[in-house]
């Protein structure tokens, strides 16, 4: 019995050994791990995680001021390419107001009117309203007139048609304010997204550095099992455990036989 005590003593203590080399070997590692976040040792994560979430609404903030700054310049440029288009597409600016050019317009269809009545009329032929003479060649000359009249005021009146809607745009452009500072916005979203990169990636590491350093305090050293007092190996008790066993044997068959 002293040897099957001493078996299963030297069989718990080398357990203990394997415990206690595998607990080493893990808090080694973690140790390892845990000097690579030394850095954010000191961090308050639940400060960090606010300062983390007003750098993201900062970020946001900018990305969302630049978005606004592209369609505001795209639509600041399609104006001013509008108003560009519309002034070199003007033609010359008329000489008079546009209410000359209204009157010169209704008159000149008049003229127009009366001598396509006339157009196939003789030389000399009598109003069939007063019954005056009629001086044909006068009045064709005088529609002559009245057509270039008539394209005269056509080009003024587009031209004050054109002003109106230039007019139009230009208040339009102005309301619209300075074309955003596209480098400037771009420059502040970049550089917001940096510190809230950079605070996110601390957050991470500090995060990952409670993690280990609350499994590192939770690991417990396995219960001490005390060495047996004995220098034999394990094999050695158990091969004099066999020899004992094989002698009691044998002395038991011996004392079964009769000897004459």
């Amino acid at each position: 019995h002293q040897l099957i005590d001493m078996a299963e003593a030297i069989n718990k203590h080398r357990a203990y050994i394997a415990r206690l080399e595998e607990y080493e070997a893990d808090s080694e590692e973690l140790r390892t791990q845990l000097a690579k976040y030394e850095d954010v040792a000191d961090c308050n994560v639940k400060a960090l995680e606010k300062e983390c979430a007003a750098a993201e609404s900062a970020f946001n903030e900018a990305a969302a001021d630049y978005d606004n700054g592209v369609s505001l310049a795209d639509a600041h440029t399609e104006l001013s390419d509008a108003i560009t288009a519309l002034r070199e597409s003007m033609p010359v600016k008329p000489k008079h107001d546009q209410e000359h050019y209204v009157e010169m317009r209704a008159f000149a269809k008049a003229i127009v009117k009366v001598a396509d009545e006339f157009e196939d009329a003789d030389r000399n032929c009598k109003c069939p309203t007063c019954f005056q003479n009629v001086d044909v060649e006068s009045l064709k000359n005088g529609a002559r007139k009245a057509r270039k009249d008539l394209s005269l005021a056509a080009d003024a009146m587009r031209y004050f048609k054109m002003a109106a809607e230039l007019e139009e745009l230009e208040a339009e452009l102005e309301n619209m304010g300075d074309a955003p500072n596209m480098k400037e916005l771009k420059k502040v979203a970049r550089v917001r997204e940096q510190e809230y990169d950079g605070l996110s990636s601390k957050l991470k590491r500090a995060k990952r550095y409670v993690s280990i350093a609350e499994r590192l305090s939770d690991m417990k050293a396995p219960k001490e099992v005390p060495k047996p007092a004995t220098k034999m190996t394990l094999k050695q008790v158990q091969a004099r455990s066999r020899a004992l066993y094989e002698l009691n044997t044998l002395r038991k068959q011996f004392a079964k036989l009769k000897l004459p």
